[in-house]
């Protein structure tokens, strides 16, 4: 329903109940109704369980239609990345939010603090989430706000351009609220051998997977908990299985765009000549490099 539609709506539902509504401004109800999109969590769940489905259908048809999680632990955090990520980008589309398990793990139970509870001490993982929703709902709240501002503003100028502008954005406007993702009960990272004995029982170790257009785990990178993962690292490995699956060859060890490749043995010499035009280098019987551009 439009934002017009509401007031005449709200005009409509003041006039039937007389006289003891007759203080209510319709356009000021309609305002508070456009604000507060979601009244309740399951409109919430309902929402963003759509977006899910749809950007899981997206992903299918094209790997590059990937989402984006963003780390999160309190509710203003929350609120100024999505709002950052909207002001930037000027949507929020395929950005989700995610408790990491660390984060998890530190949350402070309604019933004590739980054994690897961090300086960042919250409540229990609902009430977490709940801070997370109604900080992100006050984003919405305060950006409609500033909207209504400027068509007050234009309506009052006379600015039949600019209020058209604004009553389009005003129908049209982006929620902050996006899907909050967690492995609460830890089945993913059970899944993924990412509970190591010794370590912890509930906080996940830090691990990497990176996963091809075919959905197939290519490559894996475990840390101790202690110790902070090299992206420099994850970004060569990346670098170079793509160049690896683009051009048939090895990567040798600390390999970088611009370096020589390795031949895999298995491709003679003859189609070595073919593919590789160029010329290779033959070092050993087993082991032959060459220059890809």
């Amino acid at each position: 329903m439009t934002y017009s539609a509401r007031i005449n709506e709200m005009n409509e539902t003041i006039a039937a109940n007389g006289a003891p509504w007759g203080a209510i401004d319709a356009q000021s109800a309609a305002r508070m109704i456009v604000q507060n999109r979601f009244r309740t969590g399951l409109d919430i769940a309902r929402y963003t369980a759509r977006i899910m489905r749809e950007d899981m259908d997206a992903y299918d048809r094209d790997p590059a239609n990937y989402t984006q999680s963003l780390g999160t632990w309190h509710g203003f955090i929350a609120q100024q990345k999505m709002i950052s990520i909207k002001k930037h980008f000027g949507s929020t589309k395929r950005r989700y939010l995610y408790l990491s398990g660390w984060m998890v793990a530190a949350l402070r139970s309604e019933f004590g603090p739980l054994p690897d509870q961090s300086m960042h001490e919250k409540t229990s993982v609902p009430a977490l989430i709940e801070e997370l929703y109604t900080f992100l709902k006050q984003a919405d709240a305060r950006e409609l706000g500033g909207l209504f501002r400027e068509l007050d503003a234009a309506k009052e100028a006379g600015d039949a351009v600019n209020t058209h502008r604004l009553l389009k954005a005003i129908d049209e406007h982006q929620t902050h609220v996006v899907p909050i993702i967690a492995d609460i009960d830890h089945a993913v990272a059970q899944a993924y051998d990412m509970i190591h004995p010794g370590e912890s029982e509930t906080a996940a170790v830090r691990s990497v997977f990176i996963i091809d257009p075919n959905k197939k785990i290519r490559l894996t990178m475990t840390y101790p908990m202690s110790v902070g993962r090299n992206f420099d690292e994850i970004l060569r490995a990346i670098d170079a299985l793509q160049f690896s699956d683009k051009h048939g060859v090895a990567t040798p060890a600390d390999w970088r765009e611009g370096k020589d490749a390795i031949i895999p043995p298995s491709v003679s010499d003859e189609d070595a000549q073919a593919r590789f035009p160029q010329g290779f280098t033959t070092l050993r019987p087993y082991l032959r490099t060459v220059k890809i551009d």
